[in-house]
């Protein structure tokens, strides 16, 4: 991935045409910087919001509660059935940063079927409509780092 800031701002400008800001930058585990790769298991904290509704909400870890407390989103890196921007902003991230992405449709949900699922119908309506008309389908993702397990043979 070739990222570039581009206009002097804090903001970063991928080649995918993703858009994102560091809100904070993680310290990683025990000093280990090295970023993500397929294969990984990741664990987040998300929110999703479609671009131009308003913000409205798609979906949250917030919306994913076990005894009360968000449930992390855990999945493996390279996962065809998630969304691939998703994939794309946590590459570059480390432990315990947070960051917010503005993913173009090309990259962002291809289908409504795509993980992270909406939790509730009036979400997946939504987003369904949004992927079913030729309104925009950009999405905004709030995320959180929050562990990496890497894959057999990478180390922690």
């Amino acid at each position: 991935m070739n990222a570039r800031r581009y206009d002097g701002s804090k903001e970063v400008r991928t080649d995918s045409g993703m858009r994102y800001l560091d809100l904070s930058v993680g310290d990683g585990v025990d000093g280990n910087t090295e970023p993500v790769q397929d294969g990984d298991k990741v664990s987040i904290y998300f929110t999703s919001r479609l671009w131009g509704y308003n913000g409205i909400v798609l979906d949250s870890t917030n919306d994913h509660k076990r005894d009360g407390l968000p449930e992390p989103f855990v999945f493996t890196m390279g996962d065809e059935s998630v969304v691939p921007g998703l994939q794309e902003m946590i590459r570059t991230m480390r432990v315990g940063g947070k960051r917010r992405a503005v993913l173009p449709p090309s990259i962002g949900y291809q289908t409504a079927t795509m993980k992270p699922t909406p939790a509730d119908f009036p979400s997946m309506r939504r987003l369904r409509s949004v992927l079913e008309t030729s309104r925009d389908a950009t999405i905004v993702f709030d995320v959180e780092l929050l562990k990496v397990k890497r894959a057999a043979g990478r180390g922690a």
